[in-house]
């Protein structure tokens, strides 16, 4: 009998310490689930405070014409996407590929609905060639801006050529060498030469 009543004695202080480790155990797996939680909510409500202290066009309207410009990146080819940026970069444009796709394509767009708009006021066979006509212009209209832009640059790159090389050759014949004559000119002139020169350096 006194061999039961230890027995019983000692499962019951084993019960309670078990209890008391796992069950303490237990309670800091909750809590710490619970605090993690509390912290996702915190975040995602900071987060959802940021979004809507940003302006409807910088939440809506950029993320989709940024996705516009993505898509149309991804349709056009790769000789006409090396082409446009070669021309950007002989027209010195601050203008990004991206955005001059977009550009482009907006035009495209534009021009396009102007013309099924004659089309469906007018109806007949004249009005669908103004509409190819139209979609012909809003297709070329914005590669014909960024040709002019570079004819531009380069006109006015051959136009200041004279006097540029005049003064570098001054440079030269007072004894300075071809690359800080060239520096030199890069300083003192004027113009997108001068802008190019300084590229170089």
């Amino acid at each position: 009998m006194f061999i039961v009543l230890i027995i019983v004695a000692l499962s019951g202080l084993f019960s309670c310490l078990a209890v008391a480790v796992f069950g303490r155990r237990s309670t800091s797996v909750m809590e710490t689930r619970i605090e993690t939680f509390r912290a996702r909510a915190t975040t995602q409500r900071d987060e959802i405070d940021v979004d809507l202290e940003m302006s409807f066009s910088q939440r809506v309207v950029r993320p989709a014409i940024d996705g516009l410009s993505r898509g149309a990146t991804n349709i056009l080819p790769q000789s006409v996407l090396s082409d446009i940026q070669h021309q950007l970069t002989m027209a010195r444009s601050p203008v990004k590929l991206s955005t001059f796709v977009t550009f482009w394509m907006s035009s495209v767009a534009v021009f396009g609905g102007l013309g099924l708009v004659v089309f469906f006021t007018v109806g007949s066979l004249p009005s669908l060639v103004i509409t190819v006509v139209l979609l012909g212009l809003g297709y070329r209209l914005p590669r014909m801006w960024l040709k002019s832009r570079v004819m531009a640059k380069q006109k006015a790159v051959i136009l200041g050529l004279p006097d540029n090389l005049d003064l570098i050759t001054t440079c030269v014949e007072a004894g300075l060498g071809l690359d800080a004559a060239l520096a030199r000119v890069a300083e003192h002139s004027e113009g997108p030469l001068s802008v190019e020169l300084q590229r170089m350096r």
